[in-house]
């Protein structure tokens, strides 16, 4: 994950004055852009499959930010070596993830 200092600089009378500095993170993985039409191509019900993958990735684009880089990253790294990359199967990745983190 990169990271990058922020420093604020206040100016008071007499001049400015450091006030804090502190670490930001920076999201490095981007949210996937996969296509729904081409996840549910061979889907035994095509509509079904569309509003699945339609409400979960809404649900992932939600909680992206929010999630740690490195979940994101190891989620989707596991979807695609299983060949598995949904929305539906990231949203359970993701979730997975944040309940294992809850547990440390």
């Amino acid at each position: 994950m990169r990271s990058s200092v922020v420093q604020v600089i206040v100016v008071i009378a007499g001049g400015p004055w450091l006030l804090t500095s502190a670490v930001v993170a920076m999201a490095d993985t981007a949210a996937p852009r996969w296509e729904v039409g081409s996840i549910c191509q061979g889907s035994k019900s095509v509509e079904a499959c569309s509003h699945r993958e339609a409400s979960s990735r809404n649900s992932v684009l939600n909680r992206w930010l929010a999630t740690p880089d490195s979940d994101r990253q190891f989620c989707l790294r596991d979807l695609h070596n299983r060949r598995d990359e949904t929305y539906w199967s990231l949203l359970d990745c993701l979730g997975t993830r944040a309940i294992a983190n809850m547990a440390e």
